[in-house]
């Protein structure tokens, strides 16, 4: 049931896997939760309906921001001025701004408030690795990643809300609005032998399970 927040780059003939009882294991990409008490006063009125939280954290491109654990979730723009709707979002990564349009002060709206960081919550680029029973969210690109490997087993886990970041943030397109977008839940973008997934629970992932 614990939750550990950021990015786990896998080691060799490791399994890492739940112990004990409860919950399985959160590993979560987002960097923080951006809603409730603590969080209503760094959002701040932009314009008209439209909020700003800037924080350094947010130095990542977002694929989607999900609101009360998938209640809600925001509707990427590549520009502010698109956002015209509520709960579409836009991401100024270079300077860790993420504006959305929302009726009130987000924070005061949703108790949570997670966002889908650039980058695999899991990255295996070791042969022999297990990933077992973990819970595994918030991810921008993939849940667990991972180049040319063997003997890789996934297994028992839960794999919820990832993808939706621009596979390439940082490459300019004459026209935003045909960047890819990519993310899913297991992903080897290579070759494999001995590669098992198996009973994992997957759900709202932008791209494939």
């Amino acid at each position: 049931g614990g939750l550990w927040r950021g990015q786990l780059t896998a080691s060799r003939y490791v399994t890492y896997s739940a112990y004990g009882v409860g919950d399985k294991p959160k590993i979560y990409r987002s960097p923080f939760n951006g809603g409730g008490s603590n969080f209503v006063s760094k959002w701040t009125k932009h314009s008209g309906n439209i909020w700003v939280l800037k924080d350094s954290r947010l130095n990542s491109d977002i694929g989607t921001v999900v609101f009360n654990g998938g209640e809600a979730n925001a509707i990427k723009k590549p520009f502010l001025s698109d956002l015209t709707s509520d709960l579409y979002f836009y991401h100024d990564y270079k300077n860790t701004a993420l504006y959305v349009y929302s009726t009130e002060n987000p924070a005061k709206r949703f108790y949570s408030i997670e966002f889908n960081a650039h980058g695999n919550v899991i990255t295996v680029r070791v042969n022999d690795v297990t990933i077992d029973n973990l819970c595994i969210k918030y991810g921008g690109s993939h849940g667990v990643g991972a180049p040319s490997v063997n003997n890789l087993v996934v297994q028992n886990c839960e794999f919820g809300w990832i993808g939706g970041s621009y596979q390439q943030p940082d490459v300019a397109a004459s026209d935003p609005y045909t960047k890819t977008r990519y993310g899913n839940a297991v992903e080897i973008y290579g070759t494999c032998t001995n590669f098992r997934v198996t009973d994992n629970y997957v759900y709202q992932v932008y791209d494939a399970g």
